[in-house]
């Protein structure tokens, strides 16, 4: 099932599942105690039976890390709009 917080509807990587090669997971870094995405980088699987490895930039079992950052937009009430 894919993690709701992937924009690409990307799994998050999960240390109990086997991964085959060229599989694509996802590894979020999270606000606390929200537990909101702040960012998310993807990674795909260099090896089959890619098990307890976890995804790392310098992993020579994963491979093609993307970082994608979230933004909070925040804009007040302008005294236009009252």
């Amino acid at each position: 099932m894919a993690d709701e917080n992937s924009i690409y509807n990307i799994t998050e990587h999960d240390a109990a599942v086997t991964y085959d090669k060229d599989s694509i997971v996802a590894s979020f870094e999270r606000f606390t105690p929200s537990n909101i995405p702040k960012s998310v980088k993807y990674y795909y699987s260099t090896s089959n039976n890619n098990l307890n490895n976890t995804p790392s930039p310098d992993s020579s079992i994963w491979g093609g890390v993307t970082k994608v950052e979230g933004c909070l937009l925040y804009t007040s009430p302008s005294p236009r709009d009252a």
